[in-house]
């Protein structure tokens, strides 16, 4: 079953956080960021991605595209799009997303 793709924003906000920061990576790279993400809404963890659990942030994944890190969770038949950093920014990236995570599995 394919999950749907949804991208993290807050309502109200005219444009979402998660989808802004994957535009800001270069287009030769963002095709590939969008592959995997689409690998994972129609696979899941079966994908041919490079996916991993991030350590005492359950549920969350990391999707590794080259030089790149995807943050999601999913819930409910959607894949949550998180974030997306380059991986020498993880560190925050990582606990921005967690606190993102936190906002979709409350609602």
């Amino acid at each position: 079953m394919r999950l749907t793709i949804r991208y993290f924003g807050l309502e109200g906000q005219r444009s979402s956080p998660a989808n802004d920061e994957i535009m800001a990576v270069p287009a030769r790279f963002r095709s590939a960021v969008r592959s995997d993400i689409d690998a994972v809404a129609e696979h899941g963890l079966k994908a041919p991605a490079s996916i991993r659990s991030i350590t005492g942030h359950t549920p969350m994944k990391e999707i590794r595209t080259g030089q790149y890190r995807t943050y999601f969770v999913a819930d409910r038949g959607e894949l949550w799009v998180l974030g997306c950093c380059k991986k020498q920014d993880q560190r925050h990236a990582i606990e921005v997303a967690a606190a993102r995570m936190r906002l979709v599995l409350e609602r």
